[in-house]
């Protein structure tokens, strides 16, 4: 039988490694993990990840998401050199990941594999996206039978075939948000789809749980990276925008956030 190898690239950002739930789970799983540090200021965790036996990876500074990922993949290629079949799991710091998880990504042949990813206001990822507009299903059973070409998810617990990520890297133009959405539209154009993995896990989206401060922070921040992503569709833009625009002032109740 054909030994299929697991690595793992997860982002950290201004949090220790001691507190990051997904490092907690993965550190003494069967994967090559590599973290990449996006943080601003030390937290120790270069020395963490070395008494672990850890592959860590310091950005120096907050330079996004794309390029953590980018830098990750680089390095992983020229240090592991992995087979076409192998598979790159990317993970964000604050998600929970069972061991189930590594074992059905071993045992399946798909692309592109997907998890079902729960937040505070329920299953976050996959969604529906048939165009460029997600929007979320209503169970895992709707999900499952949803058409491959219809689907989209987030970053953390996608699982990728090392052969897309021979060729594949991520737009640095996009600093965080919709880069995993850009990279499904960028497979879709290849006629490569993702599957779902009938594997659940728990995540604290940041968003879900912001403080109206950091909700408009994040908001400015995520329509630079929504420009891009709708760089062709500009009147889609400002649909999206608006109705992001609208869900913030009925969220805080403050009709300030139509404007911000």
């Amino acid at each position: 039988m054909e030994c299929v190898k697991i690595y793992g690239i997860m982002v950290i950002y201004n949090k220790c490694l001691k507190d990051s739930a997904a490092y907690q789970c993965l550190r003494h799983q069967e994967i090559l993990l590599t973290v990449c540090d996006n943080s601003t200021k030390d937290y120790g965790n270069a020395q963490i990840a070395q008494a672990d036996g850890i592959h860590y990876i310091s950005m120096e500074d907050n330079l996004g998401l794309s390029k953590a990922y980018n830098r990750a993949l680089n390095d992983l290629f020229a240090r592991y050199q992995p087979e076409k079949k192998d598979y790159v799991c990317l993970f964000d710091d604050d998600t929970v990941i069972e061991k189930a998880y590594l074992e059905a990504v071993r045992n399946s042949k798909a692309e592109i594999l997907l998890p079902f990813v729960y937040d505070g206001m329920g299953m976050m990822s996959p969604v529906y996206m048939p165009g460029r507009v997600a929007a979320r299903f209503s169970s895992e059973k709707e999900a499952l039978e949803a058409e491959a070409g219809k689907i989209s998810g987030i970053n953390s617990g996608m699982a990728v075939h090392a052969e897309i990520f021979e060729k594949y890297r991520y737009n640095e133009e996009m600093f965080l948000d919709y880069i995993d959405h850009m990279f499904i539209m960028d497979m879709r154009e290849k006629g490569i789809y993702p599957e779902i993995l009938d594997i659940r896990m728990e995540q604290n989206f940041s968003a879900v749980n912001d403080s109206k401060e950091a909700a408009v922070k994040r908001f400015r921040m995520q329509k630079h990276d929504l420009k891009i992503f709708y760089r062709k569709r500009p009147l889609l833009y400002f649909v999206v925008v608006f109705k992001k625009h609208l869900k913030l002032t009925l969220k805080y109740k403050d009709v300030k956030m139509m404007f911000n």
